[in-house]
Formats: C-alpha cells, structure tokens, sequence
C-alpha cells in the first residue's frame, strides 16, 4: 500500500494539474503555497491541516487519502478509475482469461458530502455565535440543509443500489455458459466471489 505521501501527492497532482497548485492551493485553504511545496516535494510531511483541507475540498478522495482504500460503491473515490477484472477459465478449464470493467462514478454522494461538510462548518460558526437573532437564522437554515441532506443521502443510496446491480449484470453478460469464475479483483483487494452472488450458475 503506498504512503500517505505518496497518495498527497498523487491527488494534487490529479486534482490540480497546473504549475500555479501551490497558489491555488493557499487561495483555497490559507495554507502558505511554499508550505504546500515543501510538502508536495518531500521536504517535510504533510501536515495535519493540509490533509484535513485536501479532504474537505475534495471529500470524494478522503478516505483513500487517509487509508490509501477506495470504497467506490459508496463514493469514496481514489485518484485513477477503480477497475473490476473478472478472471475466468476457458471452456477447457485451463487458460485463464481477464475481463476489465470501470466502476461507474457514484455522482449523488458528490452533493451529499458537500451538503455534510457545509453542515459542520455551519454548525461550527453557530456555536461561537452570541448575536441571538443572528443564530436563529443560522439554525434555520441549519436543520434546512440538514433537510436536504437527508434527501441527497437518500438518492445517492437508491443510485449505489441501481449502479451495483447493472455492475453485476454487466459481469454475468461477460460469462459464457462454459466460463468458470476464479475470482474478482478489485483495485484494492483480491476478492474471491462464487459465481452465485451475479446471479444463476453458468455450469
């Protein structure tokens, strides 16, 4: 598994291609850009602040930024695209044969962890606050996004639910009636899977 610097690297780089990171680096989390320099080129690890701003900027990277896994059904992205390869026998049960698919980009938890970071940064100001007029707007409008997240949380888990099972489909068409399923292997993990969690044996 690579290191977290390692990983730090890899997502600005992903993230933000241009010769100006640094910069835009420091206009997005007031991190000095020669801090973030230092850091992108060795020179000292990153610090605790400039991982916790990475993943409040991009949260679909977060959880691969701080544990080098992806959970894709769920949104948690890594850089790169997650692949599914599907290793199989031919019809003599010999060869073995690689079949890759893409994982598909679960997009609606994009909104429901933006709408989540924006409840705690929210939530946060409301706690230092003394004006007592100013704070009830803020809790309006508080248990308001808290009401839009709970309905981004509810479509992203009917969209994790729809995209795993045309991921599926999409593995049980790839198999032919003499295919033997060995195993799927994952970006991350090599999982051994019976051929009965896609669906009908294809003996």
């Amino acid at each position: 598994m690579s290191k977290i610097t390692d990983r730090f690297i890899e997502l600005i780089d992903f993230c933000i291609p241009s010769k100006t990171k640094f910069k835009s680096l420091e206009d997005m989390s007031g991190i000095p850009a020669v801090s973030w320099r230092k850091a992108y080129t060795r020179g000292q690890r990153p610090t605790v602040e400039m991982i916790e701003m990475l993943s409040m900027i991009w949260p679909r990277y977060a959880f691969w930024l701080a544990t080098g896994i992806a959970d894709s059904d769920h949104g948690h992205q890594r850089p790169d695209a997650e692949m599914i390869d599907i290793w199989t026998r031919d019809e003599e049960g010999k060869a073995i044969i690689k079949r890759s698919f893409r994982k598909r980009d679960r997009t609606a938890a994009y909104s429901y962890f933006d709408k989540c970071i924006h409840l705690s940064r929210l939530r946060s100001k409301q706690e230092g606050d003394i004006d007592l007029s100013l704070s009830q707007k803020r809790v309006e409008h508080f248990y308001s996004l808290l009401q839009e997240a709970y309905r981004e949380k509810k479509i992203r888990e009917e969209q994790e639910r729809s995209l795993v099972k045309i991921e599926n489909e999409e593995i049980e068409a790839s198999l032919t009636k003499r295919d033997k399923l060995d195993y799927v292997s994952f970006e991350d993990f090599d999982l051994s899977i019976q051929l009965k969690n896609f669906g009908a044996s294809k003996d």
